[in-house]
């Protein structure tokens, strides 16, 4: 996303995930969220959100991570 000009944010990385999750592409979700925190954004309220996500992806501790 960079490279072609855009500079993703919070919502952006929320949305990438919500449709990883949801096409139960784990992987990506949680490299993602890996992303994330390598690049020091914080997550929001909608982290909740993904709760049950990490945890089906195997990953329960994914979350205490970054918070």
């Amino acid at each position: 996303m960079i490279h072609n000009g855009f500079n993703p944010t919070i919502h952006t990385y929320n949305m990438m995930m919500k449709s990883y999750f949801h096409g139960n592409n784990y992987e990506m979700g949680c490299a993602t969220w890996e992303e994330m925190g390598r690049k020091g954004i914080c997550a929001d309220v909608d982290y909740n959100k993904f709760a049950a996500d990490f945890s089906r992806a195997g990953r329960p501790d994914a979350l205490s991570e970054l918070a």
